[in-house]
């Protein structure tokens, strides 16, 4: 059978059934991007979300987003509430997760850098990743002097909101989301100047996020110190933060300028590394 040779974009001459090959695996292409977009929005919104919502973080239109969203939920990647009409990750994506194994190559990539930032500052060097109200420190170096590092237990959860790690994280997300994080949760008091008010947390966290970086002192316990910086990944979104910690108070805020530029210093060498 004949076939009929079209000249276009893809080439000179090209037969027609090979063009409409190309066309369908671009629009397939075109199909998974809009689908990995809309997963990623409902993944990084951490709570329940609107379409609306959704949309705006996948840069559809919502009529598209709609369509995507129940594609993804008849695979049980997303889950919607009959009740409220809004958006979660179902149980599929949640097993896609494998949070201890990524955050095991995070670290692993991470450890020759936070050695850098502990011999640059003297200070105990930190990796932290956000766990609802909890902040984990998935990795440390320590000081090289024991009277200016504090001690910091991996992978045990604190109150987010006492730490300076946990503050910078909370504060990247939506003043909602915060919201309904700490809906039903108390705000502990670990030091003399830990945040217990909610409403003074969240007009400290709009500061935090206003000026990229946060500090901790005399909060999860008197006598420590610490700054951290968001790691922010290729797409924008903030998922683990850096920094240091002393055990003793210092006022980070007048003495520190230098801790949080190096501090983002080694944040921008770890995202060339790992995105480069």
């Amino acid at each position: 059978m004949e076939q009929t040779l079209t000249s276009g974009a893809y080439g000179s001459f090209m037969p027609d059934t090979h063009r409409r090959l190309i066309v369908d695996e671009i629009q397939v292409h075109q199909t998974l991007g809009r689908a990995l977009r809309t997963l990623e929005a409902v993944w990084n919104q951490g709570v329940s979300s609107t379409l609306s919502s959704i949309a705006e973080a996948a840069e559809l239109d919502r009529s598209t987003a709609l369509r995507v969203l129940a594609s993804l939920q008849a695979y049980g990647y997303v889950h919607r509430d009959p009740e409220t009409k809004t958006y979660r990750t179902g149980y599929m994506a949640q097993r896609l997760g494998a949070l201890p194994e990524l955050n095991a190559v995070k670290c692993s990539l991470a450890l020759p850098f936070l050695g850098d930032l502990a011999a640059i500052t003297g200070a105990t060097a930190f990796m932290a990743t956000l766990e609802g109200t909890s902040v984990v420190y998935r990795a440390a170096v320590p000081a090289l002097s024991a009277n200016r590092g504090a001690q910091i237990a991996l992978n045990v959860a604190y109150p987010a909101h006492s730490a300076a790690a946990g503050k910078v994280l909370l504060a990247g997300l939506l003043t909602d989301q915060v919201r309904t994080l700490y809906s039903a949760s108390p705000l502990i008091r670990g030091g003399s100047r830990t945040i217990t008010d909610r409403e003074s947390l969240f007009r400290h966290l709009q500061m935090v996020r206003g000026r990229g970086y946060a500090v901790e002192r005399d909060e999860a316990e008197d006598g420590r110190s610490a700054i951290a910086v968001p790691f922010v990944n290729s797409r924008g979104h903030s998922t683990t933060a850096i920094g240091v910690m002393l055990n003793q108070s210092v006022d980070i805020e007048q003495s520190g300028r230098e801790l949080i530029s190096v501090c983002r210093m080694i944040a921008g060498r770890i995202f060339q590394h790992v995105m480069g």
